[in-house]
């Protein structure tokens, strides 16, 4: 049998499969968990009744008391009552009936869960007796109860789980959620010191307690791009905290990567990256979700990173506690040095996470399709550009999962993305098109002629149909982004303009490609997670990595920089992966320079660029469909407010409930646009007039 394959090769690599087959249903979710009668000290009782004690807490309901000119009781009432909506209520029952559920579905739609032996064995020490955080990347809705299922499949402590407050919509379901270990955050704090307050307080509760595991995820919602994203702070900082104010002497924290061979929610993220809103969390779309039990997702690895010791970790950044000895007890301080410390702790986190993560076969023919296949290659010829990009992974340092020969790996991969992808008769595989495919002809030179063209709300429609497999596919690419990021940006920064031929057969200022490659920093700043370093030194050690492989000259007397002839293939290749994004943010840029007086809604604004996106696509200007993806455009506008391009929404830049975009520095913007437009185009052009 396949899973039976899969288990022996798993099981070589150091990864021990979770019970799917071996055992029935019922005697799985009845076996032993016994982890020690302390977790009658976790229980939900408990929990709020130290909470209810805290200092801070009793300091915070007289604050709010004597600011709302209310009774302190009514606020203490009314901080108990958050308390309830918030805490866990933990019961093995229900975990054994989550467990019965959950098998009987994975068994239908997977190969194999798999988890590495040697992390798993120092979790198991580590929870008898410390502080632990459990920290795992989010792709999926099934990372919240994959976790717990991991746990009680070894007879492991299982998790109080920070859940949002969404799932609190659906009906029937939220308690059991919160009888698996969930606990309820809002999506944002705002103002309501009391509800901040309750929820610190209890977060801290469980954490000095240490009677069970806590987890959450950094990067705060599921990634529907397939990207690392920016660590959210707001809960590590909790977590720290009591550490800082000597309440407890250490936690651990410890990240894991959740790796899947297909997204259970590739095809949803793919819509609402073109628009289509989230749907809500109800029961209803849970008992709609069953459709998927007749797909197939291939395997599952999760693999249990290094422990971080916090101790540890800020001892050797120079943070001291004493510090905090001077702070009254109900008073929550955490310093300037600090906050930049858990900024680092939180990437540590990050990087450690993507560090595990495995690169399916599906990441690999994603990424060779969207890259240089768009009307099709032969099957023997991507099974050869899969080998080749598969060897350049492996060289960074990515996981490649392999178990098969390349065949049949690239064709497992294809099963796999059969929504994206096709196989015809004579075995060459291409993207599926829709209905617009054949209207996408090169008619336009310019953004000016490109906003003259009318785009009717159907071939608009059409064009968003097609985007949508291309999203899918990116969704894959993007597995093995953080692998390519730094190269691919200095790569893109060389790359000159020229009417055939390679973008890389003339030399370049090494000057010109620095000032590039701190314009594509800038506006790719929130697109993706870069190096802290200064954009010069990045792009200084790129350089010489290049020069050291042979894949770029630099000429000592007049510093320009040309590409060896080994070279242009893999610098094309590096700049490739990251060009769509870079087309994407040109859009955006270009939208913003023609909006009379630079101002409008933020709804306008990201209307305004996909509109203008797919006026480029059926123009011919662009090639990328990823360019109509909402998730580019909303990372553009940040990173444009984060270098001071466009204003930062503020109350009086509002219109009703929506905010306004107005742009500071039109001829900065403009510079940018050109800059952008620079690397894209294989043609002189200006395309901005100022």
């Amino acid at each position: 049998m396949a899973f039976a394959r899969d288990d022996a090769a798993a099981r070589l690599e150091g990864y021990e499969p979770l019970d799917l087959h071996q055992s029935g249903d019922v005697c799985f979710t009845l076996q032993t968990h016994d982890t020690g009668p302390e977790e009658e000290e976790a229980s939900r009782a408990h929990v709020m009744e130290e909470v209810l004690r805290s200092p801070r807490l009793a300091s915070a309901v007289k604050e709010v008391a004597a600011e709302s000119s209310r009774e302190v009781k009514d606020v203490q009432a009314e901080a108990q009552a958050l308390l309830e909506e918030i805490a866990h209520n933990m019961a093995v029952p229900a975990v054994r009936t989550l467990a019965f559920a959950l098998r009987m579905a994975l068994r239908r739609i997977l190969h194999g869960v798999y988890i590495n032996t040697a992390g798993l064995k120092e979790l198991r020490e580590l929870m008898k007796e410390r502080a632990v955080v459990l920290l795992p990347s989010h792709r999926s809705y099934l990372d919240f109860i994959l976790v717990t299922f991991i746990m009680f499949n070894f007879n492991m402590k299982l998790p109080c789980i920070a859940a949002g407050q969404d799932f609190m919509n659906m009906k029937g379901i939220t308690g059991f959620l919160r009888r698996s270990g969930a606990f309820f955050l809002r999506r944002t704090f705002g103002s309501d010191k009391l509800y901040k307050t309750v929820f610190s307080a209890y977060v801290q509760t469980l954490l000095c307690r240490g009677v069970l595991p806590m987890e959450f995820f950094i990067e705060g919602t599921r990634s529907r791009t397939a990207k690392m994203l920016h660590p959210k702070l707001g809960l590590l900082s909790m977590v720290v905290e009591p550490f800082l104010d000597g309440r407890i002497s250490d936690i651990h924290l410890v990240p894991i990567s959740i790796s899947y061979e297909r997204t259970l929610e590739e095809e949803l993220f793919a819509r609402e990256l073109l628009g289509v809103p989230k749907p809500k969390e109800s029961t209803g779309a849970l008992l709609k979700a069953r459709s998927i039990l007749t797909e197939d997702y291939g395997s599952i690895y999760a693999t249990i990173g290094s422990p971080i010791s916090l101790h540890d970790f800020c001892a050797s950044r120079g943070v001291s506690r004493v510090p905090h000895t001077m702070y009254p007890k109900d008073m929550s301080v955490v310093l300037s040095r600090e906050r930049d410390v858990i900024l680092e702790l939180g990437h540590v986190i990050l990087n450690s996470t993507h560090h595990g993560m495995r690169i399916f076969p599906s990441s690999l023919v994603a990424t060779v399709m969207l890259q240089c296949c768009r009307d099709g290659i032969p099957l023997t010829e991507l099974i050869v550009r899969v080998e080749q990009l598969r060897e350049e992974t492996v060289a960074r340092g990515g996981t490649v999962h392999w178990i098969t020969d390349s065949r049949d790996a690239v064709e497992s991969a294809l099963t796999m993305l059969t929504v994206a992808l096709t196989v015809d008769s004579g075995k060459v595989v291409k993207i599926r098109t829709g209905p617009t495919h054949e209207r996408l002809q090169p008619v336009a030179t310019s953004i000016e002629q490109v906003n003259q063209t009318p785009l009717p709300v159907a071939l608009f429609e059409g064009i968003k149909q097609e985007a949508f497999v291309h999203l899918v596919l990116a969704h894959y690419r993007n597995q093995l982004l953080h692998l390519f990021l730094v190269e691919g940006l200095v790569a893109l920064s060389l790359r000159r303009n020229g009417q055939t031929g390679s973008h890389y057969t003339a030399p370049i200022s090494k000057k010109v490609a620095l000032q590039r490659f701190e314009g594509l920093h800038c506006a790719l700043a929130c697109e993706f997670v870069l190096p802290k370093a200064p954009p010069s030194q990045v792009f200084e050690d790129c350089l010489q990595a290049f020069v050291d492989r042979g894949l770029v000259q630099v000429s000592d007397s007049s510093q320009q920089i040309a590409a060896t002839i080994q070279g242009e293939e893999q610098l094309s290749m590096f700049s490739g992966v990251i060009l769509p994004f870079v087309i994407g943010n040109w859009v955006v840029c270009e939208h913003l320079l023609s909006v009379g007086e630079g101002v409008e809604t933020l709804t306008g604004t990201i209307q305004g660029a996909q509109q203008l996106a797919a006026k480029c696509l059926h123009t011919g200007l662009i090639d990328t469909h990823e360019s109509l993806s909402l998730g580019i455009v909303r990372n553009c506008l940040a990173s444009l407010t984060q270098c001071g391009l466009i204003l930062r929404p503020i109350s009086e830049f509002s219109t009703g409930r929506d905010r306004l975009v107005k742009v500071a520095h039109r001829d900065r913007l403009a510079a940018l646009s050109n800059t952008l437009g620079s690397v894209i185009f294989p043609w002189e052009h200006k395309h901005s007039k100022l």
